[in-house]
């Protein structure tokens, strides 16, 4: 396994090669999944995000710049992914809340009513 990742294998991921995909995945997947996971503290969703990365990389490659400082690249990915899956998290728990409250307040309005009619 190489050291570090070189401008020959970015152009080779540039142009489509598998074997230069492979030897990015080789170098950095671990540091990946490690500094995903000392975010969301969490193996499998670690693992799916560091798949995420990947995934996007090989999508993107040909706009990959050769010569650029790909660590920071790949980090800025993982970052953003991180960030992307708690911004919707967010979103999602605070979408439950408000339907919880509003099934809440419909189901005090309901025995609201049927006090109203016993009367």
């Amino acid at each position: 396994m190489k050291k570090e990742v070189d401008s020959e294998t970015l152009k080779g991921l540039k142009e489509g090669k598998i074997s230069s995909f492979e030897s990015i995945y080789q170098y950095y997947s671990g540091r990946v999944y490690n500094f995903i996971n000392s975010i969301v503290k969490d193996r499998i969703l670690s693992k799916d995000l560091t798949q995420d990365v990947f995934m996007q990389i090989w999508d993107k490659r040909r706009g990959i710049l050769c010569d650029g400082n790909f660590d920071s690249y790949i980090f800025t990915i993982a970052r953003n992914r991180v960030y992307h899956y708690i911004k919707r998290e967010m979103w999602i728990q605070q979408y439950f809340e408000a339907e919880a409250k509003e099934q809440a307040q419909y189901e005090l309005f309901c025995q609201r009513v049927r006090a109203m009619e016993e009367e």
